[in-house]
């Protein structure tokens, strides 16, 4: 399975039976961290009475699970035993996402899940597991789309990126969106013209969420200013795969981005010419200090019609044309 080094161990360790931490909270008896806080299916036989009263967060996994899996695999899916259950979630194609294996999307659902749920039983952090859809799916993108499978260092080389300007007569805007481990988020972007001066850029405190939210509120809000200063040929650059699907192919009913692709739709019409790209962070590195700017910013959006000092020098390695390495693999 393709993951990241964290994932491959709760995968393993979850494969094996081998999730048995334990603790005693408030005077309650102990219980498992098992595949019960994953599927319906064996609950009540897995963990103790007493956890019983939490039907609503359990019920919420089931809604995140049938967000990510295919409708016609749902009776399947929260009806096996528990070795059929891990052994068909990873060698079988079950969801919705065709373009990212399940494998990926289960294993980065099951990860996320148990963290949440070990948040929420040692740090008293409440959250509903359907929340995290968004983050599941970001973080599968991410692991889909990186620089594997694993090969030897002979055959890895590096490739040179850049922050390329626009077309002659285009403005481009880059924007991006950040996260923090107490899930504060913010975005923030830049718009530049075809000799890369610098038009306007924008920090925004968002608040509670998520990574991909952050992202496309990036994306909207650079929209925004550019249609109220009347560009007609706009050009979008992001570093997230997921939402330039999104912008470009729409997703699913269930996906919770779908509020703000629909304003990205309604925006857009009104340009002459608009195109969405997606980028590597080397070249995408000015919005994302403009969207981390955010965490020292009030709610609401600032504008910057100059340069801030605070990301001159990145600026100017842009304006230079400054190539930053890449590890990829030959």
């Amino acid at each position: 399975m393709k993951t990241s080094r964290k994932v491959t161990f709760f995968s393993g360790a979850f494969s094996s039976n081998n999730m048995r931490t334990t603790l005693v909270k408030r005077e309650e008896k102990p219980f498992r961290f098992y595949m019960a806080w994953l599927s319906d299916s064996s609950f009540g036989n897995l963990v103790d009475e007493a956890w019983g009263q939490h039907s609503n967060w359990i019920n919420a996994v089931i809604l995140l699970w049938k967000a990510l899996v295919s409708p016609n695999k749902w009776n399947e899916f929260f009806s096996l035993n528990f070795q059929d259950w891990i052994q068909d979630n990873l060698t079988k194609e079950w969801g919705e996402l065709n373009d990212i294996k399940w494998n990926t999307i289960f294993g980065m659902a099951c990860w996320l899940i148990w963290k949440q749920r070990n948040s929420c039983v040692f740090s008293d952090i409440q959250d509903t597991a359907v929340s995290l859809l968004p983050k599941v799916k970001a973080y599968a993108d991410l692991v889909s789309n990186s620089e594997t499978p694993f090969r030897s260092p002979a055959s890895k080389e590096s490739i040179e990126i850049k922050w390329c300007p626009p077309d002659e007569d285009w403005i481009k805007f880059n924007s991006d969106g950040s996260c923090a481990s107490n899930w504060m988020s913010n975005c923030g972007g830049v718009l530049r013209d075809h000799y890369g001066n610098w038009i306007s850029g924008y920090s925004k405190k968002l608040g509670k969420g998520d990574v991909l939210h952050a992202e496309a509120w990036g994306a909207v809000l650079g929209l925004h200013i550019s249609k109220e200063k009347g560009f007609k040929n706009v050009h979008l650059e992001v570093d997230s795969l997921i939402l330039v699907k999104l912008i470009t192919k729409g997703g699913p009913d269930s996906q919770p981005l779908n509020p703000l692709i629909s304003k990205i739709n309604s925006i857009k019409v009104n340009f002459s010419n608009f195109k969405v790209a997606h980028v590597y962070r080397e070249a995408n590195r000015l919005a994302h200090v403009m969207a981390t700017h955010g965490y020292s910013l009030p709610y609401g959006i600032s504008v910057f019609n100059r340069i801030p000092d605070f990301c001159n020098l990145i600026f100017f390695d842009d304006s230079r044309g400054v190539f930053f390495p890449r590890g990829a693999c030959s």
